[in-house]
């Protein structure tokens, strides 16, 4: 006989939990109860409660940063109502209150997370189940009739939920993806409504009993495919490779979003993208109110937990900034933008120059850009004005020119003022015969309160012929009042009376302008847009030594990209097993960072950088075998400016040994032992 391993099925007994805080059981007959839960051990103390207590129960986990990591199996064993445990409700406007539950820490290893023992009805909606199970066992294994609603069960070590024969699974608005082997095991009863089975290691759904689907999506699972075993029944679905026999929409893309993201509501899912044949493609009869998110659904709907919308996000920028400059380079200038997207999460916003930017004088666009979970596309523009920087009044600068026009009687004087930014209230001429001067000339116009020089002159008559006269420009504003320095001209000499002797003439002399002279005005810094650096590829294998590498991409746009990378876990994790087992205390689960590094690419490459995991953090992925993980890309560009990206990435250990071609197929294993003792034989079996 032939062992094959890979989708084994180990129905482990889940161990019964212990109460340790919770005092002593409800007596039989006690009414429905709600259990309101903040940690790990409250939850494990409430299933414990809930267990014993007749009635309806209700165990409420609270959201947040934190996760919950169970020691022990929970076996749900109530059969007198319907027990539900649940996490906050989901809306498009709430994110960052997920319930995490992360079944890593359960032992033995493998074992179930969650156990629906026989005659249990259950119910797990707003959750998110993670790393539980192992090799052929199940996060979730199903015995009763359980209901999952908005709910993601994802990166689990064995398939995410192993349905029993005589069983029955209802998964409403809910995903299931990147489990390491099937996503579901159907030995039972499945049914799926407006469901996301994607992205499952091993395949999506294996169905050895009834599978029903409805407005649900089944795409993209690896190795045997969407399906192992047609669906029984298929109402306005979608497959990618036509194993389910889900009839018009069979082996079509649904384009998915290839990343589970928090798209807004409380559990992550991928989103639809622009243009799948998903969208509106569901049985309006069947279609729920909202979608897992929370967001209202479309009629007709789309299929799959997503509902999708067209509406761009809203952007919100500052009305005009004016500002004075601080020096010459200009003014740094900090201002408030931001975007909302409607039932979306806005995944990526940013303005070009980035608040804070150095901005030269004069009116500066500043471009802002948001793009939600749906790809939608928003842009809006505002200007930042920066003005010269104004200081005390200072005195006109004035400069005498040649006067023209000169005769024996009359002359024009000539002069440029600059104001200086402050206006000239009086410009006259100084002039004399020396250097006392004594009479004064109004100029013939006020040069206003402007930067630049102007030109200006005043006329004389009653001059004295063949004389040389002194003149000064005078001119006077708030700073003061300047007197430019002394100038002459010589008047021309009377006519000669002598018979048949014509008069000298005397040459004409132009008079001798200076030149207007333009204040230089440098051009604006050329605005670099900021990198945005994105993974390429979502997993990595990391090498016995802890090395793994990561491709990152740096658009065409940008000459280079340079900036640093930062691995951390997801969620909290108990990072040191063995130590904690010695030393006999409890490690608090926390976000451990694994690895970081710095990168420096070229605009248009994609590049590997290899990373090397911490002592910890290989010892956690030797324990999981399989980690999701956050990676935060902290771009720069050349002003300075940041852009911050997160993604999530799978890490994998490397295989320790073949996996021969048999392991790809189920196999169910039935044995029996027999000991004989003193007391008879005992018997055990499968």
């Amino acid at each position: 006989m032939t062992l094959k391993v890979a989708n084994c099925r180990r129905h482990v007994v889940g161990l019964l939990v212990v109460a340790t805080g919770l005092g002593m059981l409800n007596a039989p007959g006690a009414s429905a109860k709600t259990y309101t839960v903040k940690t790990t051990g409250e939850l494990t103390e409430a299933v414990v409660e809930a267990n014993g207590n007749s009635g309806a129960n209700t165990i409420v986990l609270a959201g947040g940063s934190d996760s919950y990591a169970p020691l022990e199996t929970l076996a749900l064993t109530n059969t007198s109502g319907v027990q539900t445990i649940e996490g906050p409700s989901s809306a498009p406007s709430v994110r960052g209150q997920t319930a995490i539950i992360n079944g890593s820490s359960v032992v033995p290893f493998p074992s179930q997370l969650f156990k629906v023992e026989l005659g249990v009805s259950a119910t797990i909606k707003n959750l998110e189940i993670g790393a539980s199970g192992g090799l052929g066992t199940s996060a979730i294994e199903d015995m009763g009739s359980l209901t999952i609603e908005d709910t993601t069960l994802e990166g689990n070590e064995g398939p995410g939920v192993l349905v029993t024969d005589g069983g029955t699974l209802t998964a409403r608005n809910s995903t299931v993806s990147e489990d390491s082997e099937f996503g579901v095991l159907d030995d039972g009863t499945a049914s799926f409504v407006n469901s996301t089975v994607a992205l499952n290691t091993d395949g999506g759904i294996e169905n050895n009993g009834t599978l029903n689907l409805t407005n649900t999506i089944v795409a993209e699972n690896k190795d045997l495919g969407d399906c192992k075993g047609k669906a029984t029944s298929s109402d306005h679905s979608l497959d990618s490779d036509g194993s389910c026999g889900v009839g018009a929409l069979s082996k079509t893309n649904p384009l998915l979003q290839e990343h589970l993201l928090n798209d807004g509501g409380t559990t992550p899912l991928h989103s639809l993208k622009p243009g799948s044949p998903a969208i509106g493609a569901g049985d309006e009869a069947q279609c729920p109110t909202t979608d897992q998110r929370g967001a209202k659904r479309a009629n007709p709907c789309s299929i799959g937990a997503d509902e999708y919308n067209s509406t761009p996000p809203t952007i919100t920028v500052p009305a005009e900034i004016v500002v004075e400059a601080e020096g010459e380079a200009g003014a740094e200038v900090s201002y408030d933008a931001g975007a909302a997207g409607f039932e979306n999460t806005v995944r990526t916003f940013s303005c070009v120059p980035a608040s804070a930017s150095t901005f030269s004088v004069g009116a500066t666009p500043v471009k802002c850009t948001a793009v939600d979970g749906h790809e939608n596309k928003a842009t809006k523009s505002f200007n930042v004005k920066v003005t010269p920087k104004v200081g005390p009044p200072v005195a006109p600068t004035v400069v005498a020119g040649a006067a023209t026009a000169v005769t024996q009687t009359a002359a024009t004087l000539n002069a440029t003022v600059n104001p200086n930014g402050s206006n000239v209230t009086e410009c006259t001429f100084d002039y004399g015969t020396s250097t006392s001067y004594g009479k004064t000339a109004s100029c013939a116009s006020l040069p206003g309160a402007g930067t630049g020089a102007v030109p200006v002159t005043a006329s004389l008559t009653g001059l004295t012929a063949s004389t040389t006269y002194h003149f000064r420009i005078v001119a006077k504003n708030a700073g003061g009042t300047s007197q430019g320095s002394d100038a002459t001209f010589t008047t021309a000499e009377e006519p000669k009376t002598e018979p048949k002797t014509e008069p000298k003439v005397e040459p004409k002399v132009e008079p001798k302008v200076e030149p207007k002279v333009e204040p230089k005005v440098e051009p604006p810094p050329k605005q670099e847009p900021t990198p945005d650096v994105t993974v390429t590829v979502n997993s990595a294998t990391v090498s016995a030594q802890g090395a793994f590498a990561l491709k990152l991409s740096c658009p065409e746009e940008d000459a280079s990209c340079s900036g640093t990378v930062t691995v951390r876990t997801l969620t909290a994790v108990i990072a040191s097993r063995g130590h904690e087992a010695k030393s006999k205390k409890k490690s608090k689960a926390a976000i451990l960072t694994l690895a970081s590094g710095s990168f420096t690419l070229s605009g248009g490459q994609v590049e590997v950088l290899t990373l090397h995991l911490s002592s910890k953090a290989r010892a956690l992925l030797s324990r999981s075998k399989v980690l999701r993980v956050q990676v935060t890309i902290v771009a720069h560009d050349a002003a300075g400016a940041t852009h911050t990206t997160q993604e999530t990435v799978t890490l994998r250990g490397a295989a320790r040994r073949a996996k021969s071609a048999a392991v790809a197929h189920t196999q169910r294993v039935f044995f029996r032992v027999s000991l004989a003792t003193s007391w008879g034989t005992l018997s055990a079996g499968e």
